[in-house]
């Protein structure tokens, strides 16, 4: 008797970690899809810094993006959009700094979870010049059944708009700065 009761226990005990498990959130989900190639290179190459302000998430509470979750999909986004000529986190012409500025959310009616976020980006050259910046702010909700869930594509969502917009601002305004 006592060997079922601690079956039953220990399965209990598993289902939350097993939900949990399954939400998390992945850099590959936050980069935006990519799109066609952009035709006009910018001719340089992009190191991408560490990346602050993320924060880290707290049990019991919600998904919170870190700085390495953001660095990697931000290194992803604009190595599929082919903007430049190389992305990476080790050299380049230019250092990215990006900045999350804040990172929020909020529960509405039906269940839906939205979540926001604000990221500051700046291009430097090895002079420490700066060469272009930009602020985006982004949000994106979700309704999924599972909180967990719910949560964490909404947290994925916010961040893959402010990718999308960061992608769409250096195609739009780079060349006419």
């Amino acid at each position: 008797m006592q060997t079922h009761a601690k079956k039953r226990l220990s399965i209990l005990l598993a289902i939350p970690l097993a939900i949990c498990g399954c939400a998390s959130l992945k850099p590959a989900r936050m980069a935006p899809q990519p799109t066609a190639m952009s035709s006009s290179k910018i001719d340089a190459s992009v190191r991408v810094m560490d990346v602050s302000g993320g924060r880290k998430s707290q049990f019991g509470g919600p998904q919170m993006i870190e700085d390495d979750q953001y660095k990697e999909a931000l290194i992803l986004a604009l190595q599929q959009s082919g903007l430049f000529r190389e992305v990476s986190s080790d050299r380049g012409d230019l250092a990215l700094h990006a900045t999350i500025r804040s990172q929020d959310q909020k529960v509405s009616r039906g269940l839906q979870y939205t979540a926001t976020m604000v990221v500051t980006y700046r291009f430097t050259d090895s002079a420490g010049n700066l060469v272009w910046s930009a602020s985006y702010d982004s949000e994106f909700s979700s309704t999924a059944f599972a909180g967990a869930t719910r949560t964490v594509r909404a947290r994925e969502g916010s961040a893959r708009e402010n990718l999308t917009s960061l992608v769409r601002g250096i195609r739009e305004e780079w060349r006419n700065k």
